[in-house]
């Protein structure tokens, strides 16, 4: 199955951030495509965990058919708005529907929790 998980990924700290990375590659494991959509990139201390070069690399992985690639947004400092802050929803929603469209997905996830 190809799915889109939407939400919190290292190196965004928290038990959130730790179970979306589990989901993700739990669900690749078992042969299933996951395209995973956050903003974690953007994210500055002291929210976000020190991450390595192999810390890195292990974001995305291969498990024979099953996969998980990470589709990262951007931060843009001209795109700021009232209330003070970056529009991450839309960001996060507008990558979603590209990679829905380029990849073909067939369920959406979204495990932010508020």
């Amino acid at each position: 199955m190809k799915i889109c998980l939407v939400g919190k990924y290292p190196p965004i700290q928290g038990g959130v951030s730790a179970r979306t990375y589990s989901y993700a590659h739990a669900l690749a494991r078992k042969g299933h495509q996951v395209h995973v959509v956050t903003n974690a990139k953007e994210v500055r201390p002291p929210y976000r965990m020190l991450m390595r070069d192999e810390d890195w690399a292990r974001c995305d992985a291969d498990y024979g058919e099953g996969y998980v690639r990470v589709h990262w947004s951007e931060a843009k400092k001209a795109h700021w708005h009232i209330p003070m802050g970056d529009g991450f929803v839309t960001k996060l929603a507008s990558i979603g529907a590209e990679v829905c469209e380029e990849f073909g997905i067939e369920v959406v996830l979204s495990l932010i929790h508020i």
